[in-house]
């Protein structure tokens, strides 16, 4: 029993749909265990909690970073460019972040939590805007790889000279008294931006290869998630604080899934998605035309400088009942008439621009010959004359129908003469017929004579008998052919019109 069509795609896409779950759940299973390990990290100390959450994101950002950098000469979408250089430099205030939290005692700057917060808000400022910014930069075919790492670079530099020696960028946390004002409006102008970039996002959503726009939107999600649980704790050790980091690792693990392994596994689709679209429209547009070649009723046919045929259109079938497999790889004498070829031959070899036209007979697959037009152009590449490529047409019924004109036409040619001659040749053959009558009326002609006049008379009248079938003739073919109708030259008609 044949499963119909839509049964097995509907299969297909059920088996495709398994396996991607199958890949994603022990992904989300090894996810669940290693912050199951980080969050039980925090009963050793809060200190290794948070420094292992922030290496993990450090780490995806600098990945983020190696695949799009070292892949920019090849990147069709320089979105994922600017993605790349913005998460080296946030990574970079992350990693700050994190050696100056408060008791790692690496700088006298950690004994406080406020350059610390100051570090992560202007991190997550940075993120939000990027974030935004990308499908602004859909179109933008011109971004400079090192004009951008310039600007991030500096941006960053200011950010640090800011931060740690002139010491103005506004406080974000405050020793007893926890977050200030600056801190939760800023969380809240992040939340804001995000939210509007998943809004751009959905509007340019065709541009983008559907598992990195679900991954990006997730990340998104979970970093307003984190940026809200930061909004509420009084001291960094609290719960919501904890909580916050955990949802900062799941957003970063998303980006992880949208850019490091779509970029590693699947780089075709990933990094060249607008030539993957070009090709795709390319192939349509090359199917559009090969049902138009299979459905016209003349045949295309592309041969090779020696006459064998690459390819010919299924249209050869409806003439010749050849199949294309069975013609090509042959040379096309195979199937041309003897009579044929040394005209043909000696064209094609005088070919070097100008199209060939001519028509030839070619042999079908029962051994019969058809009437074809044919019409070649040569295929030049690198001023050398490779092949050819052009169209044949059946015009086999065209030819019988000329056929049947010029043999009506000589009928009428005959009838005419027919006519004309009866014509002539009956004024002085009743002449004749009656001169001798006359003559045979004497009595005093000797016997050889009348045998002789009569012979004449007898011959006359059969003569006579026979310019009548003649005229009766010419009177049937006028009658044939009423008000002026005459037989036509095609070709002469189309010519002159």
């Amino acid at each position: 029993m044949i499963m119909p069509a839509s049964k097995i795609e509907q299969n297909q896409e059920k088996n495709s749909q398994k396996a991607f779950w199958q890949e994603h759940t022990f992904d989300l299973i090894g996810l669940f265990l290693f912050i199951l390990c980080v969050y039980a990290s925090r009963f050793h100390s809060y200190l290794l909690f948070h420094t292992l959450a922030e290496i993990f994101s450090i780490v995806v950002a600098y990945g983020t970073f190696m695949v799009s950098w070292n892949s920019r000469r090849f990147l069709e979408n320089h979105y994922l460019l600017f993605l790349g250089i913005a998460f080296l430099f946030i990574g970079i205030i992350d990693l700050a972040h994190t050696l100056t939290f408060k008791g790692m005692s690496i700088f006298q700057i950690s004994q406080t939590s406020n350059a610390s917060t100051q570090l992560w808000i202007s991190a997550r400022y940075m993120q939000s805007l990027v974030f935004l910014m990308i499908p602004l930069l859909i179109n933008k075919k011109s971004l400079k790889p090192y004009t951008l790492l310039t600007i991030f670079m500096a941006s960053t530099v200011f950010l640090f000279i800011s931060i740690f020696i002139f010491q103005n960028f506004p406080d974000c946390y405050i020793e007893g008294e926890g977050l200030t004002f600056f801190k939760k409006v800023s969380e809240y102008i992040i939340c804001f931006l995000l939210t509007f970039s998943i809004f751009l996002y959905y509007k340019k959503q065709e541009h983008f290869e559907p598992i990195f726009f679900s991954f990006i939107i997730l990340s998104i999600l979970f970093t307003i998630a984190s940026e809200l649980s930061f909004t509420l704790y009084l001291y960094v050790d609290e719960i919501s604080n904890l909580l916050g980091h955990i949802w900062k690792i799941v957003a970063y693990y998303f980006v992880y899934k949208a850019i490091i392994q779509l970029g590693l596994q699947k780089p075709y689709d990933f990094l060249f998605r607008d030539l993957k679209k070009s090709e795709e429209r390319l192939k349509k547009t090359e199917e559009n035309y090969r049902e138009l070649i299979e459905d016209i009723h003349d045949a295309i046919i592309s041969l090779k400088e020696d006459g064998e045929i690459l390819y010919i259109s299924p249209a050869v079938k409806g003439f010749l009942h050849f199949t294309p497999e069975e013609m090509i790889g042959k040379k096309y004498m195979e199937f041309l008439h003897p009579g044929d070829m040394l005209d043909l031959k000696s064209q094609v070899e005088k070919l070097s621009s100008n199209k060939l036209e001519g028509e030839y007979r070619i042999k079908n697959k029962s051994g019969e010959y058809h009437w074809v037009h044919a019409c070649f152009k040569p295929i030049i590449e690198g001023n050398k004359r490779i092949g050819f490529r052009g169209v044949i047409r059946d015009i086999t019924e065209w030819k019988k129908m000329q056929d049947a004109v010029r043999k009506a036409e000589n009928t009428q040619v005959l009838v005419q003469i027919a006519g004309a001659a009866a014509h002539e040749i009956n004024q002085p053959l009743t002449a004749i017929a009656g001169f001798t009558e006359i003559l045979l009326m004497r009595k005093t002609l000797d016997p050889y004579t009348r045998d002789k006049l009569e012979k004449i008379y007898n011959s006359s009248k059969t003569i006579d008998d026979i310019i009548k079938k003649m005229q009766n003739i010419h009177q049937y073919a006028i009658k044939s052919y009423p008000c002026g109708q005459k037989i036509v030259d095609f070709d002469e008609s189309i010519k002159s019109n």
